[in-house]
C-alpha cells in the first residue's frame, strides 16, 4: 500500500512500505513508471529537483538521481 506521494515538477515519488520507492515521470497528463529504489520500509516521501528524501523505518535516506525530463 502506498504510505506517501510527492512530486516535484514531473518527477512523482510514492513510498510504497516495503516495496521502497516507486518513481514516476508525470508528463502533463501520462504516467511512466521509471523505476523502484529499495530502501527500508518506506514510510513517507518528499521530491526536491532531483533529490528524494524518504522517511524509512532505519530513519532519513537522501537520494539523488538523475532526472531530466
Amino acid at each position: 500500500s502506498i504510505k506517501g506521494i510527492h512530486h516535484d515538477g514531473d518527477l512523482l515519488a510514492m513510498a510504497a512500505g516495503h516495496d521502497g520507492i516507486l518513481l514516476y515521470d508525470w508528463n502533463g497528463g501520462d504516467v511512466l513508471f521509471m523505476g523502484k529504489i529499495e530502501t527500508a520500509y518506506a514510510n513517507n516521501v518528499k521530491v526536491v529537483n532531483n533529490i528524494i528524501f524518504a522517511a524509512t523505518e532505519d530513519g532519513i535516506e537522501v537520494i539523488q538521481i538523475d532526472y531530466t525530463p
